[in-house]
């Protein structure tokens, strides 16, 4: 399985996200994180050539 890198930025306003979720309903921040897992998943699962392979 492929590897995926998230940048700093990015994994820092999902936890603000996360957080504003929380806060309007308890629990919903796992909803939240669920639906990020998943969505990250079928990107890895996506078939595209390795990175520094020639077009």
């Amino acid at each position: 399985m492929r590897t995926v890198r998230v940048h700093d930025a990015v994994a820092d306003e999902a936890i603000e996200a996360a957080a504003w979720y929380e806060r309007e309903q308890p629990g919903l921040s796992r909803e939240f994180e669920m639906a990020i897992n998943a969505a990250l998943e079928r990107f890895v699962s996506l078939k595209f050539p390795p990175s520094g392979s020639p077009q």
